[in-house]
């Protein structure tokens, strides 16, 4: 995989980044990925998606920002469910 440093790319909006520490209320969304995890109940059945460099499960998360002077901005995140190793940094692998 190349490595990207970003430390010095341009802002990619005009308002920037939210800024660290800011409180904001959410909407959570999960994008369904089309696989199952063992044990999981019929509620579960296709939410989860599959890493494809590991046997690591997890959903795919979109946080929509619904009031406040960041309302409409979303945030994506993987949230692991099972599988993986950590490493000695203390992250996840997928």
């Amino acid at each position: 995989m190349p490595f990207y440093d970003l430390n010095d790319a341009p802002e990619q909006r005009a308002d920037g980044v939210i800024p660290d520490g800011t409180y904001a209320a959410v909407k959570m969304t999960l994008r369904p990925g089309g696989k199952n995890v063992d044990g999981c109940s019929g509620h579960d059945i296709g939410l989860f998606k599959a890493s494809s460099t590991s046997d690591v499960m997890y959903l795919d998360v979109e946080f929509t920002v619904i009031s406040g002077p960041h309302q409409g901005r979303k945030i994506w995140q993987p949230l692991t469910v099972t599988g993986g190793k950590v490493g000695e940094d203390g992250v996840e692998s997928f």
